[in-house]
């Protein structure tokens, strides 16, 4: 149950968890919104939360767990979705399906960050390869970039194998620029699986 569901279920505003936990409001707030990992808080942190909801501090942490392996695998899933497009269509009608459905403007909307930045690099760099400008309506949407740096399941599991993250540097200075500067570790996608 991660902890959204859980003030819901509880019908408890993140304001009343913070006083009945004694966690300050900010990192409440920070951990509902994504701005901050449960994970990454204090073990008392976590305790002083699981006590107020009524949870144990198993269930706060499994929940934290699941939720983390759900959103990578979901981007996993985009990401290759994404790549087996371009391939299908070609460079150019992608660009144009992008542009022409607004599903950019629509992720970005939607609160899908992620989604919105990688097709947002996926365009700028379709249209560096083929010698097209970027399109101008995404000035603010390139100042932005994700909290945590995304890196392809393939990397994140050659980075735990290989000793000092050799891979995963050599992964990030050949990365592509355009997604890099995101926050997106992307190299190569003609080559998706």
């Amino acid at each position: 149950m991660n902890l959204q569901f859980a003030l819901k279920n509880k019908d408890m505003s993140g304001y009343r968890l913070s006083k009945q936990s004694g966690i300050p409001q900010t990192t409440v707030t920070d951990i509902i919104s994504g701005a901050a990992d449960i994970l990454d808080c204090s073990a008392l942190t976590v305790y002083r939360l699981s006590q107020a909801l009524g949870l144990s501090v198993d269930e706060l942490i499994e929940s934290a767990i699941e939720q983390k392996k759900m959103e990578s695998a979901n981007r996993s899933v985009f990401r290759s979705n994404v790549c087996h497009a371009v391939s299908e269509e070609g460079d150019l009608s992608f660009i144009k399906d992008v542009l022409k459905s607004k599903r950019i403007q629509k992720a970005k909307e939607e609160g899908r960050s992620f989604e919105a930045l990688y097709l947002l690099g996926m365009v700028d760099y379709l249209c560096r390869v083929n010698g097209l400008p970027s399109p101008s309506d995404f000035a603010c949407l390139r100042k932005m970039k994700l909290r945590r740096q995304y890196r392809p399941a393939s990397l994140s599991l050659v980075s735990k194998i290989l000793p000092k993250g050799k891979e995963t540097m050599k992964a990030i200075d050949e990365a592509i620029p355009e997604f890099l500067r995101f926050n997106i570790v992307e190299g190569d996608i003609r080559n998706v699986i």
